[in-house]
């Protein structure tokens, strides 16, 4: 069998892996290679714990000093007592999710040994429960305003005609059962305006809108009959400026958002009906000058609604990606949605699942408060703890997190040169912290990785705590996506493992490849997963400077929209 190092390597890191000192120079006395730490190690919990509804744990363990001069035993900044056998006991709050455990034991020397490990608290839901308002957003009255400059691009550059043409005939007088012989019917053939300007108003309840359209030609096509002749005749309607002033009323149902405009007032500045051929007959019966005003009124709801369903299309998403080798399901829906003057709150229920996540025990619920948005400007959404962690939950019972890898099919530097492979174990979901200090972060408890020599031997194995704390990025198109920023990572080399036996202190590159990967491993879980997840977002709208920050149990992402 071979042999493992009976000294605990407990290291944090904090950004990449430092250059560890070469063997002719003295160890500091915080390195875990230090022969003359003391040695401190938890007995219970057992690693991999899951407390449930509980809000503190009573831990216990040792620490032990080769010189006998122990100073202090400190977990998680507590310090504890130690009777004379080396034996201590204490209680710890815990909080929903992954709590990580990290001892630290002082000699009078100012030599220092370490252990980390993790239990898990809280309320667990099964993973394919809907998370209700797993995801909410804000539409500021700024977000509006991008929306209608976006809505308005669209008008000026696009052929309404083609938008208003399952209108016609858009008059139809005295043909209600075909042509007659009198009748007469109009057809747009287009629609074409110089410019346009929109802009939405929030109210309570709705969202006012006012539509300016420049440049108004609208060329038509009467087909008539008087006095049972028929005749054809190509006529217009043109307007220095159209004015549309409506109500957009927004409602979600069975999971889809509902728009209608309503209550469209049109007005004309310099309005000019080119009647052609037509005779006073056919004039008074389609009554142009009349009928114009409704028919832009629809056309108008025709361009709208349409473009205004576009810009929310983003916050309604179903598919399907890889994460780590498997299919996750994500499904992103409105559930309701709410204006006020301020602007409007949008409501989204989410599920993001794994394919074959059975084998999980589900995911920690934590109930929250909503978050405060209302006075917030420009863009805001808040994405509810529970959502990520049913990924993570999901994703830990699918046992992506527990894999096999073989050093020796890729680049995978020292550490493929020393090792043949690496086995994970996760003994725990990872969970999201965003109910801390303001900063957002996944919390890793106790992955455990077995790590196998050239000649197929177990050489060691160790455990994988830290967290890696989060930021916001914009992809190439515009996209919005959690990235990984600074890692703070623990990795313990085991006292003992089944398969290794005695003593037998682990090289300097073996003990850097072991700590560059516990750090490559956390990096890896934090991006791999959350990288996948699209945040939903606004059509048309730009969304600069964007930060993110943990509040009350959501994720909250705020930036400038334009």
């Amino acid at each position: 069998m071979s042999k493992l190092s009976n000294k605990t390597i407990a290291i944090a890191l904090i950004g990449a892996v430092a250059s560890l000192a070469a063997c002719d120079k003295e160890i500091p006395k915080d390195d875990p290679r230090n022969p003359s730490a003391p040695k401190v190690r938890f007995t219970s919990p057992q690693r991999g714990t899951i407390l449930n509804e509980v809000e503190e744990v009573t831990v216990t363990g040792t620490a032990v000093d080769p010189d006998a001069d122990l100073k202090s035993v400190t977990i998680n900044g507590q310090e504890v007592s130690v009777d004379a056998a080396g034996n201590f006991t204490a209680k710890l709050a815990v909080k929903p999710g992954v709590t990580l455990l990290r001892a630290v034991a002082t000699d009078l020397e100012g030599n220092v040994g370490k252990q980390t490990q993790a239990v898990m608290a809280g309320k667990m839901s099964p993973n394919d429960t809907e998370v209700a308002d797993g995801i909410m957003t804000r539409i500021s009255e700024e977000t509006l305003n991008a929306i209608g400059r976006g809505t308005a691009k669209y008008i000026a550059d696009s052929d309404l005609g083609a938008l208003v043409a399952p209108m016609n005939p858009v008059i139809n007088a005295g043909a209600a059962d075909g042509p007659d012989c009198l009748y007469g019917q109009v057809h747009i053939g287009a629609l074409d305006v110089s410019g346009a300007t929109i802009a939405l108003t929030p109210v309570q309840g709705a969202i006012d809108i006012n539509i300016i359209l420049n440049g108004l030609k609208v060329p038509m096509v009467a087909n008539y009959a008087a006095a049972c002749v028929d005749g054809t005749s190509n006529i217009s309607a043109n307007a220095d400026k159209v004015t549309i002033n409506a109500r957009l009323q927004l409602a979600v149902k069975n999971g889809l958002f509902d728009i209608k405009l309503i209550n469209p007032d049109v007005t004309f500045t310099n309005l000019r009906i080119n009647t052609g051929g037509l005779t006073g007959q056919i004039i008074n019966l389609l009554q142009i000058d009349r009928a114009i005003g409704p028919i832009l009124g629809v056309a108008a709801e025709r361009f709208v609604v349409p473009m205004i369903n576009k810009s929310l299309a983003g916050l309604n998403t179903t598919k399907q990606v890889d994460v780590m080798g498997k299919k996750l399901d994500i499904s992103i829906k409105p559930a309701a949605i709410d204006v006020d003057v301020d602007g409007a709150m949008i409501r989204l229920d989410t599920s993001f699942r794994m394919q074959g996540d059975t084998e999980g025990k589900g995911f920690v619920y934590m109930a929250n408060r909503d978050p405060a948005m209302s006075a917030l400007p420009g863009f805001a959404m808040a994405v509810a703890d529970d959502s990520l962690n049913q990924l993570f939950g999901s994703l830990w019972g699918a046992g992506v997190m527990n894999q096999t890898i073989d050093l020796k099919t890729g680049n995978y530097g020292t550490a493929g040169n020393l090792f043949s492979k690496i086995e994970t174990l996760a003994l725990l979901p990872p969970t999201v912290d965003a109910n801390g200090d303001g900063s957002l972060k996944v919390v890793i408890g106790d992955m455990m990785a077995k790590f196998t020599d050239n000649e197929s031997a177990l050489v060691t194995a160790a455990s994988i705590n830290g967290d890696v704390r989060l930021k916001v990025e914009s992809t190439a198109t515009g996209e919005l996506r959690l990235a990984v920023d600074n890692p703070n990572i623990s990795v313990d080399v085991l006292d003992s493992v089944e398969g290794v036996e005695g003593t037998n202190a682990l090289s300097n590159d073996q003990f850097e490849a072991i700590v560059s990967f516990g750090l490559s491993r956390g990096v890896a879980v934090a991006a791999g997963t959350l990288g996948t997840i699209p945040l939903p977002a606004f059509g048309g709208v730009k969304v600069e400077n964007v930060k993110a920050e943990a509040k009350g149990g959501f994720v909250m992402l705020t930036g400038a929209v334009r």
